[in-house]
């Protein structure tokens, strides 16, 4: 078996990982000092790739011998300093952490006995201040005013000695309510580290993880942010937390998905190689044979999937902390952990109780110039009826009335009709989600109210923003996402869904598509409603 081995040295300056040089397998001194060289200039990271080349199989082994960050301390850093990497993982999550809890010796009957203690010994030393006072007072002060004079020399040298010693030893915190601020976590931070990781390893609803049967033993530098990272979880987790449950263990593990994919995305890893270590990862939790295709399963099965990513991305959050050897924001965590543990509880309701009315809230109108969509195809089942234009047009005109009715209804502006695609102008962007999720619900009411045998609808929906041209439906654009676009379906761009932040509305990632009319990749979003 013959076997070529190389090294390669690559640099990044913000453009990505770039080949610099390359070395045979025994100039990797050279390898390593040009290495340093580059690494001396703060903005340019350095790795070195060990590839093996097999002559017989034709095959390719590559392994990460160094990498710039990885081994070095950096509590130097300031946590409000930026650093980023080649894919775009900037490790600058601004976050106001809640205060250290007081200690608990700082109690109301602690304080009380300090307080007692500081007057008593106050009075004491005070009177023997004016006991060593007295026989000056004697000699220059009439004796019908000696008591009074007395009087006022130790109240002062009590009040002197007191007041400094009270207001430095006593904890006055003690004697009233604490109240508890709770601290806001900003909850689109962590998704949008984990829709980070999912453009960066293209995870998507279709995608299938590759489980390989055998997994190559981690670098021996990630084994250590591994066992790092896992030791900061388990530690910070709450005493009562039970990590037999499998509900809660799966909430741990998807913590743990998050900060490997982290730290494969910053070592510039593949995914085979980021479920080498998550298999590390999960040999530490469960023993030396994990399964990692039973915990694959259990993610994709979850019902809520929106919660699934946000602890995925609150895992990657936590992973940066550890690469930038800083200390683990333990209160993100926890209350992480105790929001995923809320949803498995199951309230009973309780009998005969008449359940509140709730107030139905106004939603805000989101002020922003966009451009609701509606492709529509019509056809029969039927193939043997003849299918004639009146019955055609009979059914585009029943759409054209469902379409005028939520016009006027919503305040949508110039309907643009060209061939199977009509397009409506809005100044509110709720009036546009709201005009094609309505549209959606009464074309199906009216096919299932429909005297036509065999109709079939095909409607696809989407939101954009305004385009230029003046004839929005020949927009290729339009006619791009369109393609994307399956039955009763609303997609929107990422613009319109960062606009719908706030709003009641959910959406599901579908990747970065590339678009074969305009050339270029845009990020699609499927309206959940």
């Amino acid at each position: 078996m013959v076997k070529i081995i190389h090294f390669e040295v690559y640099a990044d300056r913000g453009d990505g990982w770039k080949l610099v040089d390359q070395f045979s397998s025994d100039q990797r001194q050279e390898a390593v000092n040009l290495a340093k060289e580059l690494e001396e200039d703060n903005r340019v990271a350095v790795k070195i790739i060990r590839e093996i080349f097999d002559v017989q199989d034709n095959t390719y082994q590559e392994s990460v011998e160094y990498i710039s960050g990885l081994g070095r301390k950096k509590r130097h850093q300031r946590s409000s300093e930026k650093f980023s990497t080649s894919y775009g993982g900037e490790y600058n999550v601004e976050y106001e952490k809640p205060e250290d809890d007081k200690p608990a010796a700082n109690t109301m009957v602690g304080a009380l006995i300090k307080l007692v203690a500081i007057i008593f010994l106050c009075l004491a030393m005070a009177n023997l201040l004016v006991s060593l006072l007295e026989p000056v007072i004697e000699t220059f002060i009439p004796e019908d005013r000696r008591k009074t004079v007395l009087f006022f020399v130790f109240f002062i040298i009590f009040m002197i000695i007191t007041i400094p010693l009270i207001l430095k030893k006593v904890p006055w915190s003690a004697f009233y309510a604490h109240t508890e601020r709770k601290k806001v976590i900003n909850e689109s931070r962590f998704f949008n580290k984990a829709e980070a990781i999912i453009r960066r390893y293209n995870l998507n609803d279709e995608y299938e993880e590759a489980i390989a049967p055998i997994y190559p033993e981690a670098p021996l530098e990630h084994k250590r942010y591994i066992i790092e990272f896992l030791t900061q979880i388990l530690g910070s987790l709450d005493a009562n937390t039970s990590l037999h449950d499998s509900f809660t263990r799966l909430g741990i593990k998807l913590v743990v998905y998050g900060g490997c994919l982290e730290l494969s995305r910053y070592c510039g890893l593949i995914i085979s190689e980021a479920n080498s270590l998550l298999y590390e990862s999960f040999k530490i939790l469960d023993g030396d044979n994990p399964d990692l295709q039973a915990f694959y399963e259990a993610k994709r099965s979850y019902k809520d999937n929106k919660v699934a990513i946000f602890l995925t991305g609150v895992g990657a959050y936590l992973m940066a902390q550890v690469i930038k050897d800083e200390k683990m924001d333990a209160y993100i965590l926890k209350a992480t952990v105790k929001k995923w543990l809320e949803l498995n509880k199951q309230p009973e309701p309780l009998p005969d109780t008449p359940e509140e009315e709730k107030p139905v809230l106004q939603e805000k109108d989101v002020m922003f110039k966009c451009i609701a969509s509606i492709r529509t195809s019509i056809n029969f089942y039927d193939d043997e009826k003849e299918v004639s234009a009146e019955n055609t047009s009979v059914v585009h005109g029943e759409i054209r009335n469902i379409i005028a009715n939520l016009v006027a209804k919503l305040e949508g502006e110039n309907v643009i009709e060209s061939g199977e695609i009509t397009s409506i102008q809005f100044k509110k962007l709720n009036n546009a989600v709201k005009f094609v999720i309505d549209f959606l619900t009464d074309v199906e009411n009216y096919k299932e109210q429909s005297s036509e045998e065999g109709l079939i609808l095909d409607n696809k929906c989407c939101v954009l923003d305004m385009p230029t041209e003046d004839e929005p439906n020949l927009n290729p654009f339009l006619a791009d996402v369109f393609e994307q676009t399956y039955n009763n379906e609303i997609i929107v761009n990422d613009i319109i869904k960062d606009e719908l932040t706030d709003s009641k509305y959910e959406f599901d990632f579908l990747g970065e598509k590339k678009l074969s009319r305009t050339g270029k990749t845009a990020a699609l979003y499927k309206l959940v409603y």
